[in-house]
């Protein structure tokens, strides 16, 4: 009975948090300046020479058109983004083609918003499912689901149009997937998983490193399972063979479609990922990629970095503190909107983590363990990229952004859900706590991004 009860109050809590999500979304989408999220005007641009080009791919010349006003506080990274867009450009391409279906009465702006808060959507959907598969008890999802939805920085780009929610819906869909080939070795998972790592792929090239993770960990599972899944792959084909065809198909377009622009970046460029200076001319580069011209500023008042042990603990320990504070807070575009309450709390409760870990740390979940691994491997990558973008420009606080985290955020959660207050042994009262913690943190939260922010 008590079961029950707890079960149907965490779905219509799970319930109400997402009609809450909605509504933040929605009222971001109406309210916040065009221009303000992380780099909108630039997407929303090549979105719209997507739209206009009559090509599959942007023709150079179509790349550096500006098809929409430039009212962001920085000139416009046309020649940056088009780079971007001879590998990574599934995002402003699918959108460019659903912009052809805008019969309402908005804008083009508005109504690309919308796609991406429904991208967001998707994502919870499939968080919540993840989040049941590794923790089991709803009462913990529920919490961790609570967790999720009030991050500021996540509400502020669900609202936006970034291809950071098409990247996060990508890899929690991948992750999700492989959580379930881990537990069940079903050679239909792994032809998702794989699907959805090629299109993660062709959206933004950050999230290569999070396709390696999981390519390494499916290797190691196959690996381990062999018998497993060669008996699954031969009764998917054997008892389904359309699912087997539409799966096998789709993995074969998009890893040749994966195949073919590197390929061709290659053969022209004599590089997978060209720059900007491989793509266009100097002069071009100067006048139009700001990337381009800050490394070129950058190199001319660069301040040799410190070296030792000593020098990476004090760039780590600054990194940690960006990385908090631009996730507790909002980070927008040439502009970051810092509150140090926010930036506490998260330390605060960090801290508590830490404690709880040292004593109740338990490893029997090993799909919580997984969990842990992909998520601190990720973060050492992120991490350790940046620390060389240190090395090279001499600037601490270069390219860190908590956004960048949000791949593996999901895992994040679901193991701070986990272990927060484990040494509480009492299941209920600890829950409790818990929750409340929560709640008190999304209504904190929330007060703060109304009153200070819109």
């Amino acid at each position: 009975m008590l079961e029950k009860i707890k079960n149907k109050w965490a779905k219509y809590t799970i319930f109400l948090l997402m009609f809450f999500f909605v509504l933040i979304t929605l009222y971001l989408a109406n309210n916040v300046q065009f221009g303000a999220p992380p780099d909108e005007v630039f997407h929303f641009n090549q979105i719209n020479n997507f739209k206009n080009s009559p090509h599959f791919f942007l023709e150079d010349d179509e790349l550096l058109q500006a098809t929409n006003p430039d009212i962001a506080p920085e000139p416009m990274k046309r020649a940056y983004y088009s780079i971007r867009s001879k590998s990574s450009f599934f995002y402003h391409w699918s959108l460019g083609r659903l912009l052809h279906l805008n019969f309402f009465n908005i804008s083009d702006l508005l109504f690309l918003r919308f796609i991406n808060i429904l991208f967001s959507l998707l994502y919870l959907y499939f968080f919540y499912k993840l989040a049941l598969l590794i923790l089991k008890d709803k009462g913990l999802v529920t919490v961790a689901f609570l967790l999720h939805v009030i991050i500021p920085m996540f509400l502020f780009l669900s609202a936006a149009v970034s291809y950071d929610n098409l990247v996060n819906l990508v890899s929690i869909i991948s992750l999700y997937y492989l959580f379930r080939f881990i537990d069940k070795k079903k050679i239909e998972y792994l032809f998702i998983i794989l699907i959805f790592i090629l299109l993660g792929v062709l959206t933004k090239f950050t999230f290569l490193p999070l396709a390696g993770i999981i390519g390494i960990v499916l290797i190691w599972q196959i690996i381990k399972n062999q018998q497993f899944v060669w008996q699954s792959l031969k009764s998917l084909f054997y008892k389904n063979k359309l699912k087997f065809t539409v799966l096998l198909s789709l993995l074969i377009i998009l890893f040749l479609s994966n195949f073919f622009i590197f390929f061709k970046n290659f053969v022209n460029y004599k590089n997978i990922l060209p720059n900007c200076q491989l793509v266009f001319t100097q002069q071009i580069c100067w006048e139009e990629d700001y990337i381009f011209q800050r490394n070129k500023i950058f190199t001319n008042t660069l301040e040799k970095p410190q070296a030792g042990l000593s020098a990476i603990l004090k760039y780590s320990y600054n990194w940690i503190n960006f990385t908090i504070d631009r996730t507790v807070n909002l980070s927008g575009h040439m502009q970051h909107t810092s509150f140090r309450e926010n930036f506490l709390l998260a330390k605060f409760f960090i801290c508590v983590l830490f404690m709880s870990l040292l004593f109740n740390f338990k490893t029997k979940n090993k799909k919580m363990l997984w969990a842990f691994i992909i998520a601190l491997a990720y973060i050492f990558v992120v991490f350790f990229y940046n620390y060389l973008g240190y090395l090279k420009k001499g600037h601490s606080g270069l390219g860190i952004q908590g956004r960048y985290l949000f791949p593996v955020m999901s895992l994040m959660i679901i193991f701070f859900s986990n272990y927060f207050l484990s040494f509480i042994k009492h299941r209920a009262l600890r829950l409790v706590i818990v929750f409340s913690v929560a709640l008190f943190l999304s209504f904190y939260m929330l007060s703060v991004l109304i009153a200070n922010f819109l």
